[in-house]
């Protein structure tokens, strides 16, 4: 990497070209690496404007690149030719054998995020010719594995699911003789078998990129606001950890448990000033907390802020706030998302679109790996690409406004 590492003074004229020639080839994954190892500004700069002209949607990826990076040398031309470049299509591939899913469309707690999966994986198949058989399963840990060798027995070339955490640390641990199978949440142990992906929407993932992108706008201070529930606590501390990795500093760590705490909760922020606050909450609970905030402090948050109804009068206290969540929900009416509009239509908003978005990318992701191709997909979830074994998506930002819910631009 060292060929990057330039002043801004030795980066002129046809240095531009050799920096980018070097870098636009490059894998998704390798960009990733360097990006961790770079050693300046001017060199991060360089990978992240890779990096954004792999978006699905380049425009909005180059245009948070120049408000991250307002004074970098690279060309003009450069970046417009980039922005200008057409997004790139959620894919279509095709491909052949039997699929298995193994989803807890019986079991209460999971049976409308599994319904919203299969939803979404039979919107994406379309008219293809795969078979698709659909296996229940019970959300548990010690059947799932009876289950899975009784789909591959009766012809599963693939699997999707299972989704309950605990049935996919089963599945991890089994030293089954797999095919390609794509669950759909986190396992536990590592490594795993070479044929078990992950792919989900987990919240640690989420309020990771919010660090990231929160200290690519300049944020160097933050004061963390979460509410006293175990999932809140998980953003926060997957926040954290990311922050400290990034060189932020935590002013305070505030949390609230009721309307009952808020008082304490208003008196003790008013003593902090940081260039930002993490609210790790969901949608009720933000709208509970909002006014305790500092509206002149940027306020960041994970997709659990937004419920999916992009002009809702309840929002109208989260004005302001900014929060990654996936492109289906944040821009839908992206012209390739159209040919699942008609299917996503039976469903309710939120939660339940996107676990339809990820069974329409779970059928994409599928058939990238039956090519033998590398993954790297603009999908409805998010821009995907591969980490070891685990599925990974790339966000977009968005943020509450007095007109809805709006996909940010810079200037």
């Amino acid at each position: 990497m060292g060929q990057l590492n330039l002043a801004q003074g030795e980066a002129a004229g046809p240095a531009y070209q050799r920096i980018w020639q070097l870098l636009e080839g490059l894998p998704h994954e390798t960009l990733l690496e360097l990006r961790g190892e770079s050693p300046d500004s001017l060199t991060q700069g360089w990978i992240d404007l890779a990096l954004a002209a792999h978006a699905g949607e380049p425009k909005n990826a180059i245009a948070q690149w120049r408000s991250a990076y307002p004074d970098h040398p690279a060309p003009g031309a450069l970046l417009q030719r980039l922005a200008e470049a057409a997004p790139a299509a959620v894919p279509t591939r095709q491909f052949t054998g039997t699929v298995a899913l193994l989803l807890p469309l019986d079991q209460p707690a999971y049976a409308a995020a599994a319904e919203a999966v299969q939803a979404g994986l039979m919107a994406a198949r379309g008219d293809a010719a795969n078979s698709v058989k659909v296996y229940p399963s019970r959300g548990d840990g010690n059947a799932v594995v009876a289950l899975y060798q009784q789909a591959v027995s009766e012809g599963a070339q693939y699997v999707v699911g299972p989704m309950v955490r605990e049935e996919v640390n089963a599945l991890a641990a089994a030293k089954l003789n797999m095919v390609p199978t794509l669950a759909l949440n986190a396992a536990d142990q590592e490594p795993l078998p070479e044929n078990l992906l992950t792919f989900g929407l987990p919240v640690e993932a989420e309020a990771m990129q919010v660090a990231q992108l929160a200290r690519a706008r300049g944020m160097q201070s933050a004061i963390l606001v979460a509410a006293d529930t175990p999932l809140s606590k998980r953003m926060e501390q997957a926040f954290l950890k990311e922050w400290k990795a990034q060189q932020g500093t935590v002013v305070a760590q505030e949390s609230f448990a009721s309307e009952a705490s808020l008082a304490a909760l208003k008196a003790d922020l008013a003593n902090h000033q940081a260039d930002m606050i993490f609210l790790a909450a969901n949608v009720d609970q933000a709208r509970l907390v909002r006014p305790c905030l500092d509206p002149a402090t940027p306020t960041f948050a994970i997709s659990h802020i937004y419920d999916g109804l992009e002009q809702d009068p309840e929002n109208a206290p989260l004005s302001a706030i900014h929060f990654v969540d996936m492109p289906w929900l944040v821009n839908p009416d992206h012209p390739d998302f159209a040919p699942y509009r008609e299917a996503a239509a039976k469903l309710p908003p939120g939660e339940a679109q996107r676990w339809f978005a990820v069974g329409v990318d779970a059928w994409h992701i599928l058939a990238a790996r039956a090519a033998g191709k590398s993954l790297l997909l603009p999908g409805l979830s998010g821009t995907l690409h591969m980490d070891g074994n685990t599925i990974n998506r790339e966000l977009s930002m968005a943020q509450f406004r007095s007109a809805g819910v709006v996909l940010e631009q810079s200037n």
